[in-house]
């Protein structure tokens, strides 16, 4: 398999995935200096996650009270917006580390952050390990004609089994993480 500029297989040196998730905690900055850092320390790429917070969720969930110390918002879906970076920030991220020579990769949990992925160009889309099991999100991710690197984290052996079978039905190049 073949990321960005780098082939990944039996043979070659692993490659490394600075994961910045939401650690960013919606702050630009924040993830700008996280992805100068992941290029420093000799990452190979860094990977963002994207939401479509209200169609992700049901309405309930989304307004749902959420009281946590580390909250950054009255209701779930106001702290989950918090944490997005928006689609121009995104593209910031982006660029920066094209600019970084770094592999740029998100974590879509819908579809239309999905389509964000095929816009952006990127190399490959990591899929969620609580996706693993979304079988119709698998064959949207495998259209996109990018590497999908797949975690299994908390997953049965399985759950594993039958995503790694989907996949190899739908073709395309596949990593189980």
């Amino acid at each position: 398999m073949i990321i960005g500029n780098k082939q990944i297989g039996k043979g070659s040196s692993c490659y490394l995935i600075a994961e910045i998730g939401h650690n960013h905690q919606g702050n630009l900055n924040k993830a700008l200096e996280l992805i100068r850092q992941a290029a420093v320390s000799g990452a190979d790429a860094v990977k963002l996650q994207k939401r479509s917070n209200k169609t992700l969720f049901t309405k309930d969930f989304y307004n749902k009270p959420y009281q946590g110390k580390n909250s950054f918002g009255s209701t779930y879906g106001e702290h989950r917006e918090h944490l997005e970076l928006s689609i121009p920030e995104i593209k910031e991220c982006k660029s920066l580390a094209d600019q970084l020579e770094i592999d740029f990769l998100l974590t879509p949990f819908d579809e239309q952050s999905l389509q964000l992925c095929l816009d952006l160009e990127l190399a490959a889309i990591k899929i969620a390990s609580g996706d693993l099991t979304n079988h119709p999100f698998l064959e949207q991710a495998c259209k996109l004609d990018r590497p999908i690197l797949l975690s299994t984290g908390g997953s049965t052996l399985s759950e594993i089994e039958l995503a790694y079978q989907k996949l190899l039905s739908l073709g395309g190049e596949f990593a189980l993480l």
